[in-house]
Parts: structure tokens; sequence; C-alpha cells
């Protein structure tokens, strides 16, 4: 009796035996999650900001066009002028503020638009010329157009396009030129209305201010928004001197080495028929904070005749998102 109760307390454990088809679908899942994990690693890394970059490249490329676009309808509009005798038709551009992101793996990169309306500082433009005409009743000399009677323009429109990927870059309109600013330098990619030609010994320069008006805005983020530009009125005037007077050119922006490369250029160009010795461009700089201005002073020496339009547009931006 007592070995059968014994018997009964001892139980015997069997061996676990090793399940070997078990460990290869383990050892394949881990194997494949570590190829997936590779490939996603590389994907990111690589992929997705070379695919960014040139979504925020062509996003850059088309608002330059669209800066473009706004140039030209103003141009049009000052061309079509009829000095206030017909109503203008606005001119509506779109603006995209952001590039297009990669969907789950990188959001859309947002931009910047702002717009600042004429104004006592930054940013101007303004003209001087000394004629034969005489000065107005009560003054003394001859009459000189400037900035206190005709000869200033204000205001800008600008992008900035905060890329992630693509350098950063600021679009801006002034006075009538497209300016591309970004991280190593900035250019003038569309100068303003100014012509310099030389008939024999007389020089003509003819000139195009357009000043900014409207409400002060800066919209930032996503989507699509409309500026629309308006024609107020634009004056046409002509002044001479026979004996030949400087025409002072006096700029005040943050782009100051864009204008003095834009001006050297194309005062130093053949085609204007001046020698180094009839003009001048000089450069200084102050510092409001953050930022650096830039005063540039063009001066043409010799003009006999002075042809000037002055343009008045206002803007408006639409925030609207499409």
């Amino acid at each position: 009796m007592q070995i059968n109760n014994f018997a009964k307390i001892i139980k015997l454990k069997k061996k676990k035996a090793w399940n070997e088809d078990g460990v290869a679908s383990t050892i394949g899942t881990i194997m494949a999650l570590l190829v997936f994990l590779t490939f996603l690693g590389m994907f990111t890394n690589q992929y997705i900001p070379a695919w960014m970059e040139d979504n925020e490249n062509n996003h850059m490329n088309g608002i330059i066009q669209q800066f473009s676009f706004l140039k030209w309808g103003i141009d049009s509009l000052i061309l079509n002028s009829d000095e206030g005798e017909v109503a203008s038709v606005p001119i509506y551009t779109p603006m995209q503020l952001h590039a297009e992101g990669v969907p789950i793996f990188a959001s859309a990169t947002v931009g910047r638009l702002s717009f600042v309306s004429e104004n006592p500082s930054y940013p101007w433009f303004s003209v001087s010329f000394p004629t034969d005409e005489d000065a107005p009743a009560g003054e003394s000399g001859n009459f000189v157009f400037n900035d206190t009677n005709g000869g200033k323009a204000g205001g800008s429109m600008e992008f900035y396009g905060a890329n992630r990927y693509y350098v950063q870059q600021t679009l801006a309109y002034e006075n009538g030129a497209i300016i591309l600013n970004q991280t190593d330098g900035e250019t003038m990619l569309s100068g303003m209305a100014i012509r310099i030609v030389k008939y024999g010994d007389e020089q003509i320069v003819k000139i195009t201010q357009i000043s900014l008006t409207g409400t002060n805005r800066t919209i930032g983020g996503y989507g699509t928004k409309g500026v629309t530009s308006t024609l107020e009125y634009s004056t046409y005037s002509k002044f001479e001197n026979s004996s030949g007077g400087n025409l002072t050119i006096s700029i005040n922006s943050r782009f100051g080495t864009a204008w003095e490369d834009y001006f050297t250029n194309l005062l130093s160009a053949n085609s204007t028929g001046l020698t180094t010795a009839e003009w001048n461009v000089t450069t200084s700089s102050s510092q409001v904070g953050d930022i650096t201005y830039y005063s540039v002073t063009v001066i043409i020496q010799g003009v006999n005749v002075f042809e000037h339009t002055k343009a008045m547009v206002a803007i408006t931006i639409a925030d609207i998102s499409v």
C-alpha cells in the first residue's frame, strides 16, 4: 500500500520540444520588419527631402510667375490708361501661399504675403530734376520737380517662402520692379520702367513711377489668396532743361544691393550713350532694429528732356483660401 501511494505522488514532467516551424516564422517576420524599416528610413531620409525640395522649388517658380502676372497687369493698366477719362478695370492675380507636402510623410510648407502701402518710410522712390521753367509765383529761380510736387512713389508687395528643404526666398514688387532675395544674395528679376536715350547732343530720360496704396496687410499660412490691382490715376509730364541738368534718383529699400546693381548695369550699357563720367551710383545703409535699410542715389548728368509718368495703383488682398 505504501508503494502505491508513493507512485501516485511522483509525477513525471515531459521535456518541451522546440517547434522549428514556429522559430522560422518568427525570424522571418523580424527580418521582414527590418527590411521594411530600412527601406522606410531610406525613403524618409533621402527621397522625402528631395521630393519636398522639388515641391518648394516649383512653388517659388510659380510665385515668380504670379508676381510677373501682377507686374504685367499693372503695366497694362498704365499703358492703356486715358488719364482718368475711362474707369480702370481691376486686374485679379492669384497667389498660392504654400508649397505642396507629401501625404503622411511631410506637411506643406507655409508662405507669407504682405502688402505695405505708400508711406513716408520704407520703401520709397523719388526723382528730382531742375527745369527751365520759372518757379511758381512767390519763389525765385527755376522750377525743380522733386518729391514735394509729384516726384515720389512708394509701397511694396512681398512674398516670403519659409522653405524647409529649398533655400528660403523673398520676392518683392517695388516701383514696378521684381526683386528676388535669398540668403546668398539678391537680384533684380525685372526692372522698373525707365529708358535712357541720346539723340545727337540731347539726353532724354523717361521714367514711370508706381505708387501702391491700400490697407497694410500680412497673410500667412496655406491656400490661395487673391490680389486685386486697380489703377486710380496715371499722369504724364514733360520737363526740359536746355543746358542739361542733373537727374537725381533716390531709393530707400531693404533691397539696396539689387537696386544698386540694376542701375550700375543699366547706366554702363552702351545703349544709353552715357560715359562713365556722366553718371554715378552711391549706396549707404542704416539699421532699424533687426532690419537693414539702404539708400541708393543715382545721378545722371546733362539731361535735357525728362519725361515722367506717375501712376497710383490700389491693392486689395482677399483673405479667402481656395
